[in-house]
């Protein structure tokens, strides 16, 4: 066993917070959901990452966002929940990409509060977080006919994938995959349902209905804590939008400000051409940014330049977007590569060759690929590694007899001679009949 696999049978150290108020510490955590939601931007299913907030005295989640990916995007919308409800004094958090970066530390520091991070390997700090995706996210998950979790039956989850799949190529629609207005509605039901259930983490109390003595839901933690004299530190709603914004510092010139690939113009920066000021940013919107002096004063909104109509500034969101397409289309062309042996480019998509080709081209190319497909149909390659061991054999004598192979033959005899699994039944094979003979 591993160090890791160890801790979980060694001795350890509870964590009491029963000192703590609401507010006192906020912990956060993602969650890659367990099932498969239709993305609204790309129509196709995807899991959604889940950012969480608890408030660690109550057990209350106060902050929530989905993503397609851990980012700091993501964890600054769930913050700017949390902080409505009540500012914190500490940020609890793990070492993730979404969590260790300056634009978050920038603005838990702005909000006063004081980041701390768990040492790695050590989720075990960082029980409430992961009770709560068990207790949350994975129970919602499993409501769920999309739900592709690790005790999810093999079978039956191959099963609702294909019949899923071909739903969405067929109607556009899947009946097994929620779309995602859908899979919002319930996911802030499931938070109402976690915050109104006893948890047992929490002091008891006598059930005012029933006169049963049961342990404390959040909300009805929370609301004991403002009855015992505590109080939320609460700001309006325009300070929490200025507090939550990630700020970086850049020098004007003749009153533009270049951020993020685009400029913003205010006259009032006139003045101040050529000094390095502090700029506030939306990692939503990308129409104007906030320029502060370095001591902290507003000086004003500047505006994205409106001189080029035909300009489309891209978000934060955006340009991390496209970002990840980009790592989504090598990491596809690095593992074509590694499978085929073969080097592997990307073709930017063009006008269809229908609709620019005259017509005896276009006949002549529909007869080529009309042909190709026939070869295709003819040529099957079987599903395990004896059989496709004994059709390359085959393919290979052809070959060695100068017969001519079809193109399909040929491609697939030629990528499958350095397949691993052929050498490894092509060693088998020999040294069986060695052996026999």
């Amino acid at each position: 066993m591993s160090p890791q696999e160890l801790k979980a049978l060694k001795p350890f150290r509870r964590r009491s917070t029963k000192n703590l108020y609401p507010g006192d510490v906020y912990t956060a955590d993602g969650h890659k959901f367990d099932a498969e939601v239709i993305n609204p931007l790309t129509g196709k299913p995807y899991r959604p990452e889940i950012t969480t907030v608890l408030d660690v005295a109550t057990r209350r989640v106060v902050g929530v966002s989905v993503g397609e990916a851990e980012s700091a995007i993501g964890v600054l919308d769930a913050l700017r929940d949390a902080v409505r409800e009540c500012m914190f004094s500490i940020f609890y958090v793990d070492n993730g990409s979404g969590f260790a970066n300056d634009t978050v530390r920038e603005v838990v520091d702005r909000l006063g509060g004081t980041m701390t991070h768990s040492l790695p390997y050590n989720s075990q700090a960082r029980g409430l977080s992961e009770r709560g995706h068990q207790t949350i996210w994975v129970r919602a998950a499993k409501k769920l006919t999309s739900y592709i979790g690790a005790d999810m039956d093999k079978h039956a989850g191959t099963k609702v994938h294909r019949v899923g799949r071909k739903q969405l190529r067929l109607t556009g629609k899947s009946q097994l995959i929620p779309e995602f207005g859908v899979f919002m509605a319930g996911m802030e039901q499931e938070i109402v349902i976690y915050n109104s259930t006893p948890h047992r983490g929490l002091a008891k109390t006598r059930d005012p209905v029933s006169g049963i003595v049961r342990h404390m839901t959040p909300d009805e933690a929370w609301r004991a804590a403002i009855a015992e004299g505590w109080e939320p530190m609460c700001a309006s709603s325009v300070m929490v939008e200025s507090l939550m914004r990630p700020q970086v510092s850049r020098t004007t010139r003749r009153g533009e400000i270049a951020w993020a690939g685009n400029t913003y113009f205010m006259a009032d920066l006139t003045p101040l051409h050529g000094q390095e000021i502090r700029i506030a940013y939306d990692v939503r919107d990308a129409s104007q940014v906030w320029a502060y002096t370095q001591e902290g004063e507003l000086i004003g909104a500047a505006q994205l330049d409106g001189n080029s109509t035909d300009y489309m500034p891209l978000t934060m969101v955006e340009l991390a977007r496209e970002k990840r397409e980009k790592g989504q289309y090598k990491r596809a062309v690095d593992k074509l590569e590694v499978l085929t042996g073969h080097r592997v480019e990307m073709i930017a998509p063009t006008t269809a060759p229908s609709a620019v080709l005259p017509d005896e081209e276009r006949a002549a190319v529909m007869g080529y690929a009309r042909e190709m497909v026939a070869q295709q149909a003819t040529f099957a390659i079987p599903n395990n590694d004896v059989e496709r061991y004994r059709v390359w054999k085959k393919l290979d004598k052809r070959q060695a007899a100068g017969e001519q192979l079809s193109e399909a033959e040929a491609r697939w005899w030629k990528g499958y001679s350095t397949h691993p699994d052929l050498i490894y039944q092509r060693e088998l094979m020999e040294g069986f009949e060695k052996h026999a003979g």
